[in-house]
């Protein structure tokens, strides 16, 4: 049975897609907080990607008490690149909002997010200031974003998130989802949500709401914490059983930036400047780590080889 006044709308204005692999403990409060926004006129994905734990009874009880909310369930984990992309295939608005399964928006996040859109057709994502807490949901401090990118020149706006760029919370905010359409979306590779946000840098501005209406929880299950090493992150990204022996986080990581830069539906004029302010900021600060990177995986694969080659000897 359907909430009194909440039918799903032919094209709602915003769509909320969540995904969510064994997040049944925190999804009910994250539901909830999405079902009080002061703007209703949305529709809610929740994407499950093989969870084997409670989020099914979760998802199939909010779907059935919420027009507006669709449950959809995959058999096997694809990876959370594919669900998260999987999402904004599904949506059927004229903006898009990513959800972590445990994170929480205070009433007015989509409110003040779409009318801050609404109002500045140059900007092509909207985001409010941030609050870290736990998983209790008790605070743990503000955390500051200070991605208010509002530069006209693509180059300038790219030095101002490369100079500003660290937790990607901005990603979360809300998108105009046909230019979010035009990126290469979350790829699955250690960093991708800074890549796309970097290409949405490159296509428009970005907007930063003055209060803290995002509640991102932090703990030991959560992406953050719970994938430590970047090929815990990489497996995390793909959903392969077994990720490759030897990543390159950073060498990757800079190969798909200067990607975007040369690949962008923008004038040639624009994808030049970025990639003049690219190669003189994130490429001069990160050489000595990517230098690194790459001696330090060279080298474990030329010892790998010999450990490989080496006769083995019998009694």
């Amino acid at each position: 049975m359907s909430a009194p006044g909440h039918t799903r709308p032919a094209t709602p204005l915003v769509t909320i897609g969540i995904p969510v692999h064994n997040g049944g403990h925190y999804l009910p409060a994250t539901l909830a907080a999405l079902r009080d926004q002061t703007l209703s006129d949305f529709e809610l994905i929740i994407s499950d990607n093989g969870s084997t734990d409670g989020t099914p009874d979760v998802g199939r009880a909010a779907a059935a008490a919420d027009r507006r909310i669709r449950y959809v369930r995959h058999e096997t984990n694809q990876g959370a690149a594919w669900n998260y992309n999987h999402l904004v295939s599904l949506a059927r608005s004229r903006y898009f909002k990513w959800n972590g399964h445990d994170d929480i928006c205070l009433p007015d996040y989509l409110a003040r997010c779409v009318g801050a859109l609404e109002d500045n057709p140059e900007a092509v994502l909207c985001y409010p200031r941030t609050t870290l807490i736990d998983a209790t949901g008790v605070e743990i401090g503000p955390y500051e974003d200070g991605l208010n990118i509002d530069a006209t020149d693509p180059g300038r706006r790219v030095r101002q998130y490369l100079l500003r760029i660290s937790m990607a919370n901005a990603v979360f905010g809300v998108h105009r989802l046909e230019v979010l359409r035009r990126s290469h979306l979350i790829g699955a590779y250690n960093s991708s949500d800074q890549v796309l946000l970097y290409e949405l840098a490159l296509r428009g501005q970005f907007m930063e709401i003055p209060a803290r209406l995002f509640l991102r929880r932090v703990h030991d299950a959560s992406s953050l914490r719970a994938n430590t090493t970047p090929t815990d992150v990489r497996q995390w990204f793909t959903g392969a059983a077994k990720a490759p022996s030897v990543v390159f986080p950073r060498t990757r990581l800079l190969g798909e930036l200067v990607r975007a830069s040369l690949t962008a539906d923008i004038p040639l004029a624009g994808r030049l400047s970025a990639l003049k302010v690219l190669m003189a900021t994130w490429a001069r600060r990160d050489r000595r780590r990517i230098t690194g990177e790459l001696y330090r995986g060279i080298r474990g694969q030329l010892r790998a080889s010999a450990r490989r080659s080496r006769p083995t000897t019998t009694d």
